[in-house]
C-alpha cells in the first residue's frame, strides 16, 4: 500500500498515525529494561541471571535498520532505531561494567560490530561490483529480518532460568509486553506500507511476545521456595501412599 510516486507512503495520514503510534512502542520497548533490569543491575552491581543477549540482538537489529530504512527515507523507523541504538548502547555498558565475564561479553560485543561492518560491507561491495544501490540496501534489509525476529525472541533466552527456578523475575513481564505492543504496531505498520521487511519479523514478534506471555503468567505466583515445598510435599505423599 504505497501511497505517493516516492513509494514511501509518505502521503496516507492513517500510516502516519500508525507510524507515529509505532514510535512510542518503539520508546516504551527500548526503555524498558531500566526499571527491571539495569537499575537492579546498579543497586546490586552485578547482573545476576539478567541476560545480555536481548540487548546485543537489539543493537544488531536497530543497527542495520538504520542501514536500511535511510536509504528507504523511511524516517518513522529510521529515527526509532537511531534512539534504539543510543539507548541500548547505554544498557551494554551497564552490562559490562558490572559483568564478572568482561572477555565474554567483550567477544560479543565485538562480535556485534564486525557483523553490522560486514553486512554494510557487503552492500557496498554489491554496489561497486555492478548491483544497484536499492540491491544492496535491500540485502541489509533481509538480514535485518532475522536479527528483529531475534530481537523480539531474545527474553525466550530467559525461560531456562524461568522453568528451573519457577520464577520470573529474569522475565520482566514489562519488557515481554513492550515487545508484543511494538511487534503488532510495526507489522501493521509494514503490511499497510507493503514492506515485509519490518512486517514479516514483526509478525512473528506478537507469536513470541504471546508465548512469553504465557510462560510468565504460567510461572509469576511461583517461587523456588514454593517449588521445594511442592516437591517435598509431593515426596512425602508418595512415601505416605507407598507405606500404607
Amino acid at each position: 500500500h504505497k501511497c505517493n510516486p516516492n513509494g514511501d507512503g509518505s502521503g496516507d495520514p492513517t500510516l502516519w498515525w500508525i507510524g507515529k503510534a509505532a514510535d512510542l512502542s518503539c520508546v516504551y520497548l527500548f526503555a524498558a529494561p531500566l526499571l527491571q533490569v539495569i537499575l537492579p543491575v546498579i543497586k546490586n552491581k552485578t547482573t545476576g541471571d539478567f541476560t545480555d543477549i536481548p540487548f546485543v540482538l537489539t543493537m544488531i537489529n536497530c543497527t542495520l535498520q538504520v542501514f536500511y530504512q535511510f536509504p528507504n527515507r523511511n524516517m518513522d523507523a529510521f529515527e526509532i532505531n537511531v534512539l534504539g541504538m543510543v539507548l541500548n548502547t547505554t544498557w551494554l555498558a551497564v552490562f559490562f561494567i558490572y559483568n564478572d565475564n568482561k572477555k565474554m561479553i567483550s567477544a560479543k560485543i565485538l562480535g556485534l560490530i564486525l557483523t553490522c561492518a560486514a553486512v554494510e560491507g557487503i552492500s557496498m561491495i554489491m554496489q561497486a561490483t555492478g548491483s544497484t544501490e536499492m540491491q544492496g540496501v535491500q540485502m541489509v534489509g533481509n538480514i535485518a529480518v532475522i536479527f528483529n525476529i531475534g530481537m523480539y525472541g531474545a527474553p525466550l533466552a530467559a525461560l531456562g532460568t524461568v522453568i528451573a527456578t519457577r520464577s520470573v523475575d529474569t522475565l520482566p513481564i514489562t519488557i515481554v509486553l513492550a515487545c508484543l505492543l511494538a511487534s503488532f504496531l510495526w507489522g501493521l505498520y509494514g503490511k499497510w506500507l507493503g514492506d515485509y521487511v519490518i512486517g514479516i519479523p514483526n509478525d512473528i514478534g506478537v507469536i513470541l511476545a504471546v508465548v512469553q506471555v504465557i510462560i510468565w503468567l504460567k510461572y509469576r505466583n511461583a517461587t523456588p521456595v514454593e517449588a521445594r515445598d511442592k516437591l517435598l510435599d509431593g515426596g512425602a505423599k508418595v512415601a505416605d501412599e507407598t507405606q500404607a
